[in-house]
C-alpha cells in the first residue's frame, strides 16, 4: 500500500508471495531472543540486549531512513512482540499496527510447517497474542483480523493505510491479497481452550473498535 519496507522475502516455501520480512531485522531479532535464552518458538519472558545489537539496530534504522528517501518506512516481524522494548528504544518516534489470526488456524499452520504439536502451537499463539494485547492496551493502535472475509480484510488494510497517512500505494498494493493463499481457515469453528478463546475475543473487541 505504499509503505517502504526495504529488501524483504518475496517468496518462501510455505508462502508463495513471501512474508515480506527483512532478513536483516529477523536475524537481529533472533540474536536478541537467543541472548535471553529463547527462540521464536520458545520466546523468553524478559529481554535485554548488548552493545553489538544496539549498533546493528541503529545501523538498520539509519539505512532504512536513507533508503526510503526520508519518507515513511516500516517493518514486520512477529518476533517484535517480544523484542519491542529494544526497537522502541532505538526508534523513539513510531506508529504501530497489528494483525491477529484465529488460534487454531495458527496452530494448524505451525503443525504443517514445523511439526509443532497442536497444544504447543496453541500455547505459542497465546504467548504472542498476550504480548499483542498488552501493546494494544498501552498504545491503542489499529488492528486487522485475518479471519474476516476478503472484502472486510481489504477494507481494514485500507483503513490502516489511511491511519498511517499513506497515499494508497501502487495498483499492486490493492491486488496483492489472494484468498486462495489463506490456509487452515476451516479449523476456526472447532473449540479452543478457554484461555485462548478469551484472548481471541479480547483482540476481536479491539478490532471492532477500528471499524
Amino acid at each position: 500500500m505504499g509503505l517502504f519496507l526495504g529488501e524483504v522475502y518475496t517468496e518462501n516455501p510455505f508462502n508463495l508471495k513471501g512474508n515480506r520480512e527483512s532478513e536483516r531485522i529477523v536475524v537481529l531479532n533472533n540474536t536478541v531472543l537467543e541472548k535471553n535464552g529463547g527462540v521464536w518458538c520458545s520466546p523468553p519472558t524478559t529481554i535485554g540486549w548488548d552493545e553489538a545489537q544496539v549498533l546493528e539496530r541503529d545501523a538498520i534504522i539509519r539505512d532504512m531512513t536513507v533508503a526510503s528517501g526520508g519518507s515513511m518506512w516500516g517493518f514486520k516481524d512477529p518476533r517484535c512482540l517480544f523484542t519491542f522494548p529494544f526497537w522502541a528504544e532505538g526508534l523513539g518516534d513510531f506508529q504501530l499496527v497489528g494483525t491477529f489470526r484465529h488460534p487454531l488456524s495458527v496452530a494448524q499452520s505451525l503443525y504443517f510447517r514445523n511439526q509443532i504439536p497442536l497444544d504447543e502451537g496453541l500455547a505459542l499463539w497465546r504467548a504472542y497474542n498476550e504480548r499483542l494485547l498488552e501493546l494494544l492496551q498501552c498504545y491503542r493502535f489499529p488492528l486487522v483480523s485475518f479471519d474476516v472475509d476478503a472484502d472486510q480484510y481489504l477494507a481494514s488494510v485500507k483503513r490502516v493505510a489511511a491511519y498511517l497517512g499513506l497515499s494508497g500505494g501502487p495498483v499492486e498494493g490493492h491486488t496483492f491479497f489472494e484468498e486462495s493463499l489463506r490456509k487452515q481457515r476451516e479449523y476456526c469453528a472447532e473449540p479452543v481452550p478457554d484461555d485462548c478463546r478469551a484472548l481471541y475475543l479480547a483482540l476481536q473487541d479491539f478490532y471492532l473498535l477500528n471499524l
